[in-house]
């Protein structure tokens, strides 16, 4: 797919098996919703995992692991596969509004000892109010640069309750909030450029501008998934 700039996959865990195969030189947004990350392919080789150089941006929406399936070392798999192929990222969007997402589920995806994420500025969370602000203190403070950290004012509410905590995750990141209804990322749907969908058919009642905006409920819909694929 030499052209892809954008792919966006709603309910379709199958193509989790054929993303990190994909040779998509050009690929700059990524966004998976609603995906069950255990449909990746945890005994692939991970060296020969394409590696989108490219990639801008990638978002998990409601995103989880099956965990009656997966153990922790299956997780770890699943997020060194993940940051394999979205290395080179500046912006990682996490949001759930459902189950308990699987960065609060066992994933060390956004841990800086494990994983390298060279050009990350900013991360994007969207979480439940329970999600307790230590895990980002360990986690932020061994970032090689400065990041930029942008919460729902929900989850800020409930950081705020351990104000030492949040001094100390202050001092290792720069904390910005969003209100409920903002978008998480610049480019909605839809954007210019041709528009593929699985099944023919765009489903009135589902908007990517509305899946995309800070503790917004998510619509349901069928599996399938949208390509925007532009030319220079």
């Amino acid at each position: 797919m030499p052209s892809l700039k954008t792919l966006r996959i709603i309910q379709d865990s199958d193509i989790l098996g054929i993303l990190s195969f994909m040779d998509a030189p050009l690929l700059e947004t990524l966004v998976l919703r609603d995906v069950d990350l255990g449909w990746v392919n945890v005994h692939q080789d991970i060296q020969k995992i394409n590696t989108f150089i490219r990639l801008d941006t990638i978002a998990l929406l409601d995103c989880r692991y099956p965990f009656s399936d997966l153990n922790q070392e299956d997780v770890n798999r699943v997020d060194m596969i993940l940051n394999t192929f979205a290395y080179h990222v500046t912006h990682v969007i996490i949001s759930s509004h459902r189950d308990p997402s699987f960065i609060e589920r066992g994933s060390n995806l956004m841990d800086f000892d494990r994983y390298g994420w060279p050009r990350l500025q900013l991360i994007t969370l969207d979480l439940s109010a329970t999600f307790g602000v230590m895990p980002y203190i360990k986690s932020f403070e061994r970032s090689p640069h400065s990041i930029t950290v942008r919460v729902v004012q929900s989850l800020f509410r409930q950081w705020a309750r351990q104000p030492g905590d949040l001094m100390t995750l202050e001092k290792v990141c720069r904390l910005e909030t969003m209100k409920v209804g903002d978008l998480m990322m610049d480019e909605p749907w839809p954007a210019s450029g041709g528009l593929f969908q699985e099944d023919g058919n765009l489903p009135g009642r589902f908007t990517w501008e509305e899946t995309l905006r800070a503790g917004a409920p998510r619509p349901w819909g069928p599996p399938y998934f949208f390509i925007e694929n532009q030319t220079e």
